[in-house]
């Protein structure tokens, strides 16, 4: 999470670890994950001081947005890390979506001038934890993973409690428009702990709990 450094690659030379660009970012940030806009614009999700997401472009800080979720306690990094945020960009790089484990959260957001523009949010239970952010006997996790297509949103929803046994998977899937209208619910036929999808919305790829790669096909 300490290294603030991207490297770009031409597609033909990723095996080689040949790059052809290199960019360092300001030092001690928090950085989750990258997502390049184009060759010289990234947006990164990460801790920055009460935000977690960041417009960068040359390397250089642009812009900073989206708060945490959970607003319990006083220390921000704490706030976010409970969150447990995740990101998705739409193949078209038009489109970002947020969702949380705690709270159930799942946001879109359309990104113009390296700023995001709310299109939907929606939350499906208030964030349950104690004043020190720790998890009880009633914590559950909302979303734990998000996949994204240029037209629709994937959202594998699991809803259960932290203590359960066999806990962080989920055979729901919820589907939404770009719009952020839920369209229909997936049951696969079995658990799985993250998700893929291709552009076409035609196959969803998966890994299960035992961290098989799993393939579903949609039509």
């Amino acid at each position: 999470n300490y290294h603030c450094k991207f490297l770009f690659f031409q597609e033909d030379h990723i095996e080689d670890n040949n790059y052809v660009q290199e960019t360092s970012l300001l030092d001690r940030l928090m950085i989750a994950d990258a997502f390049p806009i184009n060759d010289s614009i990234v947006i990164a999700r990460g801790v920055f001081g009460k935000n977690i997401c960041m417009f960068l472009k040359n390397g250089r800080e642009q812009s900073v947005c989206l708060e945490s979720f959970t607003k319990v306690g006083n220390d921000n990094v704490k706030r976010i890390l409970k969150d447990a945020n995740e990101f998705a960009l739409s193949p078209s790089k038009e489109y970002l979506i947020r969702i949380t484990q705690n709270g159930g959260l799942i946001e879109g957001y359309k990104i113009k001038d390296m700023q995001l523009v709310l299109q939907f949010s929606h939350n499906y239970f208030e964030v349950i934890c104690d004043e020190n952010l720790s998890d009880t006997k009633d914590s559950r996790y909302g979303y734990i993973d998000v996949a994204v297509s240029n037209d629709k949103i994937y959202g594998l929803y699991d809803g259960g409690l932290v203590s359960r046994q066999n806990t962080y998977r989920s055979n729901i899937i919820h589907v939404y428009n770009i719009d952020g209208d839920i369209v229909e619910k997936l049951q696969l036929d079995q658990y799985v702990k993250s998700i893929g999808v291709d552009c076409e919305n035609k196959r969803i790829f998966a890994k299960s709990a035992n961290d098989d790669l799993l393939l579903f096909n949609l039509q």
